[in-house]
């Protein structure tokens, strides 16, 4: 399909009121009989995102639903449609001065584009917002709150139009966005009188309030009444909401069906000439002819139009009932739906739908909504309603306790407000108010590395919301022990004035004297604060955590390059020549070459590495035969220094290796032991590394030896805060000291 007026396109629905077939008429609300407007009925509205150039979109069948669609160019001269949630039809051939129909893979979902003349470039696509039409011709008009109070009925009258002979065109209602039925298995509505309706299923996605439609389980139409509350389980019918639509009271059954509908008859006027009669306004029922009405809520019920030939109309009234004392609601639907068989033989299913709104002026007031923070707001439930300012709320406010407070809209449709901004009110100890707290800064704070062990901290705050109770000081709080700073209790790390700036105020804070070890856990808070007698500072709590690192990626080999000149040799890094001295007066050191580090307590040789991922085996952990290893739990409290001197008399000289305060392994010189609770083999060597011979990380602790095939450092001994012990390359323990200085 995708010419115009042929298969799922062969019945359309107009507006009436033009003086002629097809005179222009573009107002629904003139839409009382008589000739067939060129205007169809338009169930969905529409709005291209990003236009192909020369294409417009002329209508969208009731069936699109609404969503996000797409119309792509496919080809020089093609296009396809996708509905929302849809899948892609077929290509159609559209040329500059055309217009056709373009369908989804659903072909009752379809579209009416056409192309500008002249426009021979057609690239790209296009998003098409369709939206739910609010008083077309199906719909009617809105209700005002009087009319709501009194009762009324209204009426639209429309046209069906053949785009090619059809046959068997017949309308109906449908339920409220298509719901399924539910039995009323709980209890139902008496012979009379207000009642309610309740099902063992779910009414969840009904509307609020609405027609109802009751059947028996059979099929058999019991009566149409009217709900005006709604939870889950139960519809509540009032006495005025009885017997509708030419329905009669009955008593329920258990075993009833109940379906939302909306309160609307429909009936068939076979036109003269082409015309059908006019009515003078919407709140006169056409009598002339009559109207023989109908209610159904199936195919099997529906009014029948006929066949039509190619051209020819058929007159269709609708009268929407507005029941005494109709609740206000922003939302009413109409829904219809038709069938027929095309030229072609093949039977098409459509619909057209409308909606409406009822307005109950008694509705608006102001509501207000209060919370005792962590709870959450029940917007479902006002603290405090008024209907006139300025309003007082007396409410008794406690000690030590801080209050939220919304006030939000409800309008005559029902509608309320969705502002979530919030007013504190806060009560110290003493019963008195507290002052208005400064906003927080952006939830984004930005944590990096810098120099020498330190912090970089960037965030923003925006003043202009706070007005004249803007901060005027950035606070911060850091912990570098893994737990999380609590503004309350813990003292303040830095404060930071703002610049007084206008706009946004930018925090770029660099900290000073942490002197932080690689791999450490960090955590920051940051508020903002306005400086007084009393300071007061913004509430938010949430902490960033940020591990440092302070080990870079590892260097690039110094494989040849091509310099201007051709090939050339990069030149070797430096290796550290430097000892790396761990306890000065004791002479505790680790003497560093290229490929090797030795680690001395004063003469004693603890052990040395020799380093060299180029070589077959270049690379050993020599332990002199004189010590010996010994698996033991290390622990106690130990200093900020990784490598601790504990004793170093003459009877007594120990090492202690520290990791997060705590000791780990132990080396005596005096007995010539290494002891540490389990020691093992790593399956890899590291590839990333510090810069010094012993490098402190918050959980472990890097024993460094120069690589001169990466020229870089290595680990090649790590202690955990678990006492583990790994060596990264294999140990051996045949050689004595002197023989190992000699190698």
């Amino acid at each position: 399909m995708s010419e115009l007026g042929t298969g799922q396109d062969a019945v359309r629905f107009f507006l009436t009121g033009g003086a002629r077939d097809g005179d222009i008429q573009p107002d629904p609300a003139l839409s009382l009989g008589g000739f067939r407007s060129c205007t169809p009925i338009e169930s969905i509205g529409h709005r291209a995102v990003a236009a192909l150039r020369g294409i417009r979109t002329l209508y969208v069948s009731g069936e699109n639903g609404i969503g996000e669609a797409r119309l792509a160019a496919v080809g020089l001269n093609e296009l396809n449609y996708t509905a929302p949630d849809g899948t892609p039809g077929d290509r159609v051939t559209i040329l500059p001065g055309e217009t056709k129909i373009i369908s989804d893979a659903d072909e009752n979902r379809y579209i009416e584009v056409s192309r500008r003349l002249g426009d021979e470039v057609m690239a790209g696509s296009q998003s098409l917002i369709l939206v739910d039409m609010l008083d077309n011709a199906i719909g009617i008009d809105e209700v005002t709150s009087a009319e709501a109070a009194a009762g009324d009925e209204n009426y639209s009258g429309i046209m069906a139009r053949a785009g090619e002979a059809i046959t068997d065109l017949e309308v109906w209602q449908l339920p409220v966005e298509r719901l399924a039925g539910q039995v009323s298995d709980v209890s139902q509505l008496a012979a009379s009188g207000a009642g309610l309706i309740r099902t063992g299923g779910s009414f969840k996605g009904w509307p609020l309030s609405s027609g109802v439609y009751i059947e028996d389980n059979g099929g058999i139409l019991q009566e149409i009444g009217y709900y005006s509350t709604r939870t889950d389980g139960a519809l509540g019918v009032t006495a005025a909401g009885r017997a509708l639509l030419g329905t009669s009271a009955s008593a329920g059954s258990p075993s009833d069906v109940v379906f939302p509908i909306a309160l609307v008859r429909i009936g068939k006027e076979t036109p003269s000439s082409g015309e059908i009669q006019t009515i003078a306004n919407d709140g006169v029922e056409p009598t002339s002819p009559a109207i023989s009405w109908s209610n159904g809520i199936r195919n099997a019920d529906a009014i029948s139009l006929g066949d039509l030939a190619a051209g020819e109309v058929m007159g269709l009234w609708i009268e929407r009932s507005v029941i005494v004392g109709h609740v206000g609601t922003h939302w009413s639907e109409i829904r219809l739906g038709f069938q027929f068989v095309d030229a072609g033989g093949t039977t098409r299913n459509g619909a057209h739908s409308g909606r409406y709104r009822v307005a109950n002026d008694g509705l608006v007031q102001w509501e207000v909504f209060r919370r005792i923070p962590p709870a959450a707001f029940n917007f479902a439930s006002p603290h405090d309603t008024f209907t006139s300012s300025p309003h007082e709320i007396n409410d008794v406010l406690a000690n030590s306790t801080k209050y939220d407070y919304v006030t939000r809209l409800r309008n005559e449709y029902n509608l309320l407000t969705q502002n979530i901004e919030s007013t504190r009110i806060e009560i110290d100890g003493a019963g008195d108010e507290l002052a208005v707290r400064p906003s927080a800064p952006d939830e984004d704070v930005f944590v990096f590395d810098a120099a020498g062990g330190e912090l970089n901290i960037q965030t923003t705050y925006v003043p202009g919301v706070d007005g004249d109770d803007r901060a005027d000081v950035w606070v911060l709080w850091i912990t570098t022990d893994g737990t999380t700073p609590d503004p309350d209790v813990d003292g303040e790390t830095d404060t930071v004035a703002m610049l007084d700036a206008n706009g946004i105020e930018f925090l770029d804070y660099t900290s000073a004297g942490l002197d932080i070890v690689d791999n450490t856990p960090v955590q920051v808070v940051v508020r903002t604060r306005r400086s007084g007698t009393p300071d007061i500072d913004s509430e938010n709590t949430d902490a960033v955590t940020f591990n440092t690192d302070s080990a870079g990626p590892t260097k690039p080999l110094g494989w040849p390059y091509l310099d201007n000149f051709g090939l050339a040799l990069q030149s070797p890094a430096t290796a550290p020549s430097d000892d790396f001295v761990i306890d000065a007066p004791n002479n505790i050191r680790v003497e560093i070459g290229r490929g090797k580090a030795l680690f001395y307590g004063d003469t004693v040789l603890i052990w040395a590495a020799f380093f060299d991922s180029g070589c077959d085996d270049g690379a050993t952990w020599y332990v002199p035969s004189e010590f010996n290893f010994v698996n033991a739990v290390v622990s106690g409290a130990g200093g900020a220094d990784a490598i601790e001197t504990a004793s170093w008399t003459g009877g007594d000289k120990r090492l202690y290796v520290v990791v997060n305060g705590v000791r780990r392994m132990e080396i005596d010189v005096t007995n010539l032991t290494i002891t540490a609770d389990t020691f093992a083999l790593w399956d890899e060597t590291p590839t990333t590394a510090g810069a010094d011979a012993v490098w402190q990380r918050f959980t472990e602790i890097c024993f460094m030896v120069w690589d001169s095939y990466t020229e870089d450092n290595v680990c090649y001994l790590d202690v955990d805060s678990d006492g583990l012990a790994t060596s990264a390359i294999p140990v051996n323990q045949l050689l004595t000291q002197a023989e190992i200085e000699a190698l």
